[in-house]
């Protein structure tokens, strides 16, 4: 079956984040610097391209009043803060007053419009994922749907998602992170 995915047939190109952290992880053991990155604590980041070539990072948000920052960059090495959040500060109060927390974030290109996917967590038995959406590469993104709860499918931890699609055929998959306990 061509275009089905198997262990010798990946469903997608290696993401570019997986050569950065090559890259990186090389560029240590040759006496540079450990995290050239950002110098922060930056968890469950996604990389994304815009149109122009700037690269754009996010990733999962410590300070919880504070929506996750947006980093920028030419080359895929040298990151700065761009000023701009995931979330308007309205649309991150709007989330916090259902979600105690926010991680994970993912952003995907669909046609004209950027799409943000990100975890959304009270608990175990209370998380989802929801996705907001962009017209603009850099946000904010605006308009958050559930798009799977924890509360609804009985599945606990319903976290970390992922869109990607098949460069071959343009399949696109949903991927996210179950947390099964079997005893």
């Amino acid at each position: 079956m061509q275009g089905k995915p198997t262990a010798g047939n990946p469903p997608c190109k290696k993401l570019p984040a997986m050569a950065g952290a090559l890259l990186l992880a090389a560029n240590a053991a040759a006496g540079g610097s450990a995290n050239p990155v950002w110098p922060e604590n930056f968890p469950d980041p996604t990389v994304w391209q815009t149109p122009d070539g700037t690269w754009l990072a996010t990733a999962s948000s410590q300070a919880k009043k504070t929506p996750q920052k947006i980093l920028e960059s030419r080359d895929f090495f040298q990151w700065e803060d761009s000023g701009r959040r995931v979330f308007a500060d309205d649309e991150y109060a709007e989330i916090r007053k259902n979600w105690e927390e926010v991680w994970a974030p993912d952003a995907f290109r669909l046609g004209d419009e950027w799409l943000m996917y990100v975890t959304l967590y009270n608990s175990a038995a209370d998380s989802a994922i929801a996705v907001f959406s962009s017209k603009d590469a850099r946000g904010p993104f605006t308009d958050g749907r559930i798009v799977t709860r924890s509360s609804d499918t009985g599945i606990k931890d319903t976290i970390d998602p992922e869109a990607v699609r098949d460069d071959r055929d343009g399949t696109l998959w949903f991927l996210l992170m179950l947390a099964l306990m079997f005893l």
